[in-house]
């Protein structure tokens, strides 16, 4: 048997559950974490820790996690835990988050002691210091929003629904935030062609068209 963390408010208690479910812990990497089955029911990836946790139920089902994903799709990038390794060149499809808020709504319901209540309610906006690394691109990170069931049966029910919002994002680079890289490379590219197109114009200069009644009679 094993012990599963439920928070209600102020209070807490701790709920036996059966141990041939596999923890949360003993996944160790976030596509596992987030693999729909038995297994991974109410995991979450948290990429500040690089750890797969378990939610709680009630108003803060990720706990001290800053930076939680809980839906599939949130791991191509998620091994990369700095802006060092995120934000470069190689990984043009992965976008480094800074500071951020983390907005949300949680609907739950608790099965204790034979009771069951329901509450839905809005999450307490978190102060994020970093959201980690997200699929992206060079004008904005993707799955920002999140929803999903984490939870749905004898433990009770836990659906949530977060928001990150980000004060900036790093893309191929950790120095011009957000899509200042982007459209600097936008320029770049443009710069480069126009140059091309005038060396070509001097290299094979187009000779001018004549007029029909400059053509030599036959």
């Amino acid at each position: 048997l094993g012990a599963v963390a439920v928070s209600e408010g102020s209070s807490s208690w701790s709920r036996i559950c059966l141990a041939s479910r596999m923890p949360c812990a003993d996944h160790a990497s976030c596509d596992s974490c987030l693999e729909p089955g038995d297994s991974s029911e109410g995991c979450f990836w948290c990429h500040a820790s690089g750890t797969c946790e378990m939610a709680s139920i009630g108003t803060e089902p990720f706990g001290e996690c800053e930076d939680p994903s809980y839906a599939r799709g949130m791991c191509a990038c998620a091994h990369h835990t700095s802006c060092g390794s995120c934000a470069v060149a190689t990984n043009p499809a992965c976008v480094w988050i800074g500071p951020a808020e983390l907005r949300g709504s949680v609907e739950y319901t608790n099965n204790f002691f034979f009771t069951s209540f329901a509450t839905r309610q809005s999450m307490s906006s978190l102060s994020v210091r970093a959201g980690g690394c997200h699929p992206g691109w060079g004008f904005g990170a993707f799955g920002l929003v999140q929803n999903a069931t984490l939870f749905n049966g004898g433990m009770g029910h836990l659906s949530v629904q977060t928001e990150l919002v980000p004060d900036e994002y790093f893309w191929a680079q950790c120095s011009l935030p957000n899509e200042g890289s982007a459209l600097l490379m936008m320029g770049a590219i443009a710069a480069a062609a126009a140059v091309l197109s005038a060396l070509m114009g001097a290299i094979f200069p187009q000779r001018p068209k004549r007029a029909i009644s400059e053509l030599p009679l036959i």
